[in-house]
């Protein structure tokens, strides 16, 4: 389970690097005020999978939580961002975090028993 939560995080850090680094290709970004939201989603990304990288790290309560409050609500903006943009990348990371989700959740229970 800890492998497959590793290799999950390392899959969310080249997903944002990808966002991030497309928003300087993306023609269709007119303004800079666009680039500036795409850019800060990839780093949402980002930074979600460094909290879940501490949290696989620390191994303590406080940072499990904060990785599971993270995962949801990530997950849960996905959900809604999936009715306004519905295209393959977004489905198929809602999927990622979805896994995401539940590893680090699993990863937490077996911790205690």
């Amino acid at each position: 389970m800890n492998r497959l939560y590793k290799i999950l995080i390392i899959v969310i850090f080249i997903y944002a690097a990808g966002h991030m680094a497309y928003t300087f290709y993306y023609e269709s970004l007119q303004t800079s005020e666009s680039k500036t939201w795409f850019f800060s989603a990839g780093l949402a990304m980002f930074f979600n999978a460094l909290i879940n990288m501490i949290h696989q790290q620390l191994k303590i309560p406080v940072t499990r939580h904060y990785a599971i409050v993270a995962n949801t609500s990530l997950l849960i903006f996905l959900f809604v961002l999936s009715a306004a943009v519905p295209e393959i990348q977004v489905y198929v990371f809602i999927m990622l975090m979805l896994a995401v989700t539940v590893v680090s959740a699993r990863v937490a229970m077996f911790r205690k028993l």
